[in-house]
């Protein structure tokens, strides 16, 4: 995956999870 997807990624879980 490149850096720019797993950035994504991670700003999306902590949207839902956190």
């Amino acid at each position: 995956m490149s850096p720019c997807r797993i950035v994504f990624l991670t700003l999306l879980y902590l949207h839902f999870f956190a």
